[in-house]
């Protein structure tokens, strides 16, 4: 991070700065959603009966 503020003006710096916090956050909230997402889904196929590494029986029907 300090190479890539180095030499720069202190406007771009903060605009770098900037940039990689909000970059950071995007990661954190999108990784957040996939998490959520699976355990949603790993909830449905519990209460339906399904062990969570089990494909839904639908999918491995042939006309399914």
């Amino acid at each position: 991070m300090t190479l890539a503020l180095y030499g720069k003006t202190r406007r771009r710096q903060g605009i770098l700065v900037m940039l990689g916090l909000f970059a950071v956050f995007a990661a954190l909230i999108g990784g957040r959603r996939l998490r959520q997402n699976s355990q949603a889904s790993t909830r449905r196929r519990r209460i339906h009966g399904f062990p969570p590494d089990v494909p839904h029986v639908r999918s491995a029907l042939p006309n399914g």
